[in-house]
C-alpha cells in the first residue's frame, strides 16, 4: 500500500474520531464505519449511484457481500482483494480499529 495513504488511515483508524460498526463501509443510521469506510471517507470519495458506478464509487450505507473499495481507487493505493479482504473480515469479526491499525502498519 502506497504510504501517502497508509499512514492517514492509520492516524484516523487510531483518532477515535470514528465510531466502529461492522458488515458496511458506513451505517448512516448509527454513524458507523468499517475500517475500509473510515479509508473512504478520509479520501473524500462519494457514494455511488448505481452498479455501473462500482469502479469509480463506493457503496457506503448498503450492507451487502459485495461492499468494498471502488475498483480503482484500489488500484490507484496498490491494496489487493486479499488485503481487502482480510481487513474486511478482521473489522467484522469485532477486530478493534487499534488492532486493524496495527495490522496495516507490520502487514500493508
Amino acid at each position: 500500500m502506497k504510504q501517502k495513504y497508509k499512514q492517514p488511515w492509520i492516524d484516523a483508524l487510531r483518532s477515535g474520531k470514528y465510531k466502529q460498526g461492522q458488515y458496511r463501509l458506513y451505517n448512516e443510521d448509527q454513524d458507523t464505519y468499517c475500517c475500509l469506510g473510515v479509508l473512504c471517507k478520509i479520501n473524500n470519495l462519494e457514494s455511488y449511484k448505481n452498479e455501473s458506478d462500482l469502479e469509480t464509487y463506493f457503496r457506503f450505507n448498503i450492507r451487502s457481500s459485495s461492499v468494498g473499495l471502488p475498483v480503482l481507487f484500489s488500484k490507484k493505493i496498490n491494496i489487493t482483494p486479499m488485503q481487502e479482504a482480510k481487513l474486511t473480515s478482521m473489522n467484522d469479526s469485532y477486530i478493534s480499529f487499534e488492532e486493524i491499525a496495527n495490522w496495516i502498519e507490520q502487514n500493508l
